[in-house]
């Protein structure tokens, strides 16, 4: 029998990973990608069951305190970096920049999920959208004229370095999602400021 009771329990006892996949791989030929990893373990173990991790703490609002996916991204990093090489990573969380799509992208995530600048602008129709993610495009030229590189594929964790601070950033799980907070981007002094960043924008916006 069914009760209110069994759909509603927080826990389902008797989840494991090889049903899991098993039911889902009977459902659909698509690649999967299991939503919600918060640890580099759970991201292995995606990879050892040939699905992809997709890294999300649901935007702070189911745990508070849970990691942002900027954490877990640097955690996998540590660990077990051959994730990356395996899986196709997913990230979301807080993200509202062009510059935090940047870092994403530079830490090893291969897409980068964006819920609520959508949202926001979905308010004023196509047009709203449209102009939300010309806006978000625009960023990510600039970031990576800034950076002096000139295609996403240039990009790696050298770009992004930790900032020590001392917020107690537990406590805004779902502001901390953005990896503009904890994490800027690093001084590669070799870089000239003036005559690559304004040949890398021209190729950036071409090669985007």
């Amino acid at each position: 029998s069914f009760s209110y009771a069994d759909e509603y329990r927080p826990v389902w006892s008797s989840f494991n990973w090889v049903s899991a996949i098993k039911w889902l791989r009977g459902i659909t030929v698509l690649p999967i990608a299991i939503k919600g990893i918060q640890c580099w373990e759970d991201a292995e173990l995606c990879m050892q069951h040939g699905v992809n991790p997709w890294l999300s703490n649901h935007g702070g609002r189911q745990l508070d305190g849970a990691p942002s996916a900027t954490e877990t991204l640097v955690s996998i990093r540590k660990h077990c970096p051959e994730v990356f090489e395996k899986c196709e990573v997913i990230v979301d969380g807080g993200v509202t920049r062009g510059s935090d799509i940047v870092k994403a992208l530079a830490l090893g995530a291969k897409a980068v999920g964006i819920g609520r600048p959508f949202l926001y602008s979905l308010a004023f129709g196509e047009a709203g959208t449209s102009k939300a993610i010309r806006i978000l495009k625009h960023e990510i030229e600039t970031t990576m004229a800034l950076l002096g590189v000139t295609s996403l594929d240039q990009l790696n964790p050298s770009y992004v370095s930790r900032r020590h601070s001392n917020t107690v950033t537990a406590l805004f799980p779902q502001v901390i999602d953005t990896a503009r907070s904890n994490y800027v981007f690093a001084n590669r002094s070799h870089i000239d400021q003036v005559e690559t960043t304004s040949l890398a924008y021209a190729y950036a916006r071409s090669n985007l």
